[in-house]
């Protein structure tokens, strides 16, 4: 991945996305990662960084980064779901845009969660780590009381 310091372009991370530059004393630099050259999700394409003294400078900015994947939700009867959300696990939920799709975390596994249609109805849903359409499987775990 290319990295930026205050605009010039340092060189590209290593194979474990590390990178070390040095800093002027005093100076305050941002580094900055460039969005559309990047295939994962970023939560913020800059890093303000105040540094006292002059030194090489290492930063674990790893949080920020994200691979994602598209999923395409399907209610029982294989009609696409609008304006719900989907909850995998115990995280957050996502909202499914007007074409039942929703950005979810990448994942070597397979993903099962709830997904809960806009009427209030929900449903379990299983995302194997190849399914890129996603059909509601039945009513969800929390549903059976």
């Amino acid at each position: 991945m290319p990295i930026y310091v205050s605009g010039v372009f340092q060189r590209r991370t290593g194979h474990q996305s590390n990178i070390v530059f040095s800093v002027a004393s005093a100076q305050a630099v941002d580094v900055w990662v460039n969005l559309q050259a990047l295939p994962i999700e970023v939560r913020e394409s800059c890093l303000l960084l105040k540094i006292s003294v002059s030194r090489a400078v290492k930063v674990d900015w790893r949080e920020n980064f994200q691979r994602l994947r598209m999923g395409s939700f399907q209610d029982l009867s294989g009609r696409e779901v609008t304006d719900s959300t989907v909850r995998i696990g115990s995280e957050e939920p996502y909202e499914l845009d007007a074409l039942g799709t929703a950005l979810l975390p990448a994942a070597a596994f397979l993903l099962s969660g709830r997904l809960t249609l806009k009427d209030g109805t929900r449903c379990a849903v299983s995302m194997g780590t190849q399914d890129i359409t996603v059909r509601c499987a039945g009513a969800a775990p929390e549903d059976h009381k």
